[in-house]
């Protein structure tokens, strides 16, 4: 055998092959496999190439017979991409380039009505409100991504150190 050369997947190997013959063997059992196979050196083991299998060619479409009736009237030309609006995804998320809401809903309200108040709200209340746990409450009001509530909502964030420990007052922008 001349120069030998290792083929393998990631979880399984598949012995030695002729160099002149690698190539060809590599992309026979990717595409049997369905997986990358690599050619290695059996010596060194330095990966010499990777050989990915072949995308499976869709079968031809056989092309449909049009009913012999009146021709179709000539399609409506799209609206720009501006004046489309975006739906919301199957997930209930907002589509991409969504307008974002314009209140927040849910236990947000709840969350950012106790902070409102004047003497603004503590982790402990949080917690206790939302049973969460530990949660990172001054990155859920505002952060460098800002994605939190102040930054979504339109509210500043304000801070308070008191005797009690830290606490939260967020107000309307």
């Amino acid at each position: 055998m001349k120069t030998p050369v290792t083929l393998a997947t990631a979880d399984t190997e598949f012995g030695h092959v002729p160099a002149d013959k690698a190539q060809a063997e590599a992309q026979a059992l990717a595409n049997a496999e369905g997986k990358t196979v690599t050619l290695r050196d059996p010596v060194t083991d330095k990966v010499l190439g990777k050989v990915k299998p072949a995308r499976k060619a869709a079968p031809p479409k056989a092309p449909k017979a049009a009913p012999k009736a009146a021709p179709k009237a000539a399609k409506p030309k799209a609206a720009p991409k501006a004046a489309q609006t975006a739906t919301p995804k199957a997930n209930g998320r907002a589509a991409k380039g969504a307008p974002k809401a314009k209140e927040p809903r849910g236990m947000v309200v709840e969350i950012l009505n106790l902070a409102s108040r004047s003497k603004g709200v503590s982790p402990a209340e949080l917690n206790q409100l939302t049973k969460w746990k530990g949660a990172p409450w001054k990155w859920l009001f505002a952060n460098p991504k800002k994605n939190g509530y102040c930054d979504r909502w339109g509210y500043k964030l304000n801070v308070l150190t008191t005797d009690d420990g830290v606490r939260y007052q967020v107000a309307k922008r």
